[in-house]
């Protein structure tokens, strides 16, 4: 009898630790990245998301599909309130329109300096 209750315990202490693990916003110590367009790449830091309290269910599969790389994710579709956005919109976080906030996703690669000049007035980033 002994032994199995000591099955049962390693088996449910195992199921727990894989719950766990599953709980945070991307695995522990994992990054996803995007291509970003011209403000380069697009960094999402699960730990970041996890330590406010957020878990895959937040955005899976609500706001995103849990299959990589189905998301058409564009600036234009964020400031709309899709994906990032959801949360990304100025009451919940900072929104994806402030454009004093682009380093805050937009860590890597290739960054443009200013946004482009249309009509005289400064285009909006995100039209692109």
């Amino acid at each position: 009898m002994g032994w199995i209750m000591s099955t049962v315990n390693a088996a449910a202490l195992f199921t727990l630790v894989i719950l766990a693990g599953n709980a945070s916003a991307v695995e522990p110590g994992k990054t996803l990245v995007w291509p970003g367009g011209g403000k380069g790449e697009v960094l999402f830091e699960g730990d970041d998301h996890a330590e406010k309290g957020y878990t895959c269910e937040d955005c899976h599969p609500g706001l995103f599909s849990m299959k990589h790389g189905t998301a058409k994710i564009t600036m234009a579709a964020l400031d709309r309130g899709g994906f990032c956005g959801a949360c990304h919109n100025g009451t919940t976080t900072f929104s994806t329109k402030d454009p004093k906030k682009c380093h805050e996703c937009h860590k890597g690669g290739k960054k443009r300096e200013k946004h482009a000049e249309h009509d005289g007035k400064k285009k909006h980033a995100h039209d692109d």
